[in-house]
């Protein structure tokens, strides 16, 4: 079982490609263990290719990689340096194979918009140079048994949890107010592989990914998170399940998003939800509907701030921007 580092470089960023490419690498069968949304100096970039130094486009290329945000993972998994490299496809997407990342999605050398470790020891010197020991998450996939064949399993036991979800209701908003939101892929969500598929959705929606990360929160961490829900009986069952496994917490940004953002993810119990949002196509018991949405402008800025602090934000403009507002 090995780890291996893979970025989505800017131009697959601004291209809205993220969420796709982690969706390819969880249907693999490969589990996410560190991920942050960064835009990386020039010097990181040089420390990163420093085994590019004599070739003559390495000047322009860690410019270039430093030029925008990128997303920064660790995958890990039986031979994913090799598999992971065969999923990227060749550098050159022209010669890529249909099928591969850069066989499907991609045209030029010089905008081949991911990155992964080539060699074993490589990928050990990335995922060092990119992510401090406290930014793993250990936790273990339910559908491991049936990814690798195993020598023992360990298997994933979540609090099971019989209390409902308070739903609260929305505020109307002025179209033309650009604001953020904030939102969280909870631990059943990523454990079923779908940080990917809710990613691509808010990317194709038009929205802009301006911070996340990759974490397991603490039990007090969650009790802050969801102080205003204290008095409710299912409050400490909550926060037990919500520190229980990885979250893939996020800050999205566009227009009138807060009240959008809920409109994607559907009714609080998905047996409510119309098909097409989330939790309408992607969960079925309200105890276990895989993501956290921010209800009211006020709640995405506490919630916001309390996950995130203000050097975790990347600024970049989306080229589509011109296309997706008036």
């Amino acid at each position: 079982m090995e780890q291996t580092f893979i970025a989505v470089k800017p131009d697959g960023v601004m291209r809205g490609l993220c969420g796709e490419i982690i969706k390819r690498f969880e249907a693999k069968g490969f589990r996410l263990v560190a991920a942050k949304f960064i835009q990386p100096t020039e010097d990181h970039m040089k420390k990163h290719y420093l085994d590019l130094a004599a070739m003559p486009f390495y000047a322009g290329l860690c410019t270039y990689m430093s030029s925008g945000p990128i997303m920064a993972m660790v995958w890990e998994g039986m031979n994913i340096v090799a598999q992971g490299r065969l999923l990227l496809g060749e550098t050159d997407p022209s010669k890529s194979q249909p099928g591969s990342i850069r066989g499907d999605l991609c045209v030029n050398i010089g905008r081949n918009i991911i990155h992964g470790s080539d060699t074993a020891e490589n990928a050990k010197n990335e995922v060092g140079l990119w992510f401090k020991p406290e930014e793993f998450v250990t936790y273990q996939l339910p559908a491991h048994a049936f990814i690798n064949e195993p020598t023992s399993f360990l298997a994933f036991s979540a609090v099971s949890l019989p209390w409902m979800m308070f739903l609260r209701g929305d505020e109307d908003r002025s179209p033309a107010e650009m604001e953020q939101t904030f939102i969280a892929v909870k631990p059943d969500g990523v454990l079923r592989g779908l940080c990917g598929e809710i990613i691509r959705r808010f990317e194709a929606k038009g929205f802009k990914l301006v911070a996340a990360k990759f974490i397991q929160p603490t039990e007090d961490h969650m009790k802050k998170h969801y102080l205003d829900l204290a008095a409710m009986p299912f409050y400490a069952g909550l926060c037990k399940y919500m520190s229980s496994g990885p979250v893939m917490a996020m800050v999205w940004e566009g227009q009138n998003i807060v009240k959008m953002g809920r409109l994607m993810l559907g009714e609080t119990d998905p047996s409510k939800s119309q098909p097409g949002s989330i939790r309408g196509d992607l969960c079925i018991n309200i105890g276990r509907n895989i993501i956290h949405g921010s209800d009211t402008a006020e709640n995405a800025k506490n919630e916001v701030g309390l996950w995130f602090k203000p050097e975790e934000f990347v600024t970049y403009q989306l080229p589509a921007h011109a296309f997706i507002y008036e």
